[in-house]
Order: structure tokens, then sequence, then C-alpha cells
């Protein structure tokens, strides 16, 4: 089994599609999990699924639609993260010796 088979470390992967279209497997990093946008398409799935006894999850959305809330939600991050840290750098004073 290939490491693209094993999935990359740090993402779970994931059965991304709609009805009449292809399912897609899609690589969702684990720290996204508690986004709550993830947790409600895990919610619609496992009400439509049941919760699966393997680690591949379904999750019933168009696979372009989830990728691209992946990216948003991966700058959204981004961005808040670097508006912590621009507020931290606004409060520290140098040392003077």
């Amino acid at each position: 089994m290939g490491v693209e088979e094993q999935g990359r470390k740090g993402c779970v992967p994931v059965l991304v599609g709609d009805e009449g279209t292809a399912m897609e497997r899609v690589m969702l990093p684990i720290k996204l999990l508690s986004n709550p946008d993830i947790i409600e398409l895990l919610k619609i799935s496992a009400d439509e699924f049941g919760y699966p006894q393997g680690l591949l999850k379904v999750l019933i959305c168009r696979a372009n639609s989830f990728k691209r809330l992946i990216e948003k939600i991966r700058s959204q991050e981004k961005r808040a993260k670097s508006q912590r840290v621009g507020v931290f750098n606004k409060n520290v004073k140098p040392i003077s010796g």
C-alpha cells in the first residue's frame, strides 16, 4: 500500500460527493474536524449513512465545494494567526539596558 493509499500524516480520508456524481476521495486535515462547517457535514452524513466502522467517512457534498471549503477555512486560520502575532508584536517593547 502506497503513501497515497494510506493517506497523509495529519489527515483523514473522506469520500465526498452528492447524488448523481461520482464519489471523490479527499484528504481532510485532522485539525479541521473541529470546524463548525465540517462538523455540520459530518452530522448530515451520520444521519444519512450512520457512523462508519472504518476510517473512511462519506460526506454528502460536491467535491469541488468541499475542497473550496477546506481552502477557505485554512485561509481564515492563517489570517487569524497572523493577526494574533501582529497584536503580540505591537505589545512587546524592547528591553533597554
